[in-house]
């Protein structure tokens, strides 16, 4: 019986339970779902409406386009701070910072107001008509 219990008893001291506990919470993601971009015919500004969205530095990502479906990016971290770029053709034109924090959700929308020509994010479900994304597979 003394055995069994003393690995158990030395992970204890040295904190190796903690360790997992640690790893698990900080494995906590969020995700943002890019609402399409309505082709109502208008041309608005100066903008192709050719738009891709890249979240901390990694790949673009396009953003959907008049019948296409809303494009979901996840497996972002939730904790911190996080850089969201968009451009247009290959001209960056916004970026910005955000913390699911910031917003009480780890589900986001990013959609883009056509009629003023910006961006904006905000909790996925205060949207639920034009903001319905399935995670990738």
């Amino acid at each position: 019986m003394l055995q069994r219990t003393f690995p158990i008893a030395v992970a204890a001291v040295l904190g190796i339970g903690s360790v997992a506990v640690a790893r698990g919470t900080s494995a906590a993601t969020g995700s943002i779902c890019i609402a399409t971009v309505e082709d109502d015919g208008l041309q608005r500004g100066h903008y192709s409406e050719k738009f891709a969205v890249r979240i901390d530095g990694d790949a673009w990502t396009g953003v959907p386009f008049g019948r296409q479906p809303p494009t979901w990016i996840g497996d972002i971290p939730a904790q911190g701070k996080h850089l969201v770029s968009i451009r247009d053709g290959e001209k960056r034109i916004e970026s910005f910072r955000f913390s699911f924090d910031d917003y009480g959700s780890t589900a986001l929308c990013l959609w883009y107001k056509q009629w003023y020509g910006s961006w904006s994010l905000s909790p996925a479900d205060q949207y639920p008509t034009f903001c319905r994304c399935s995670p990738r597979s």
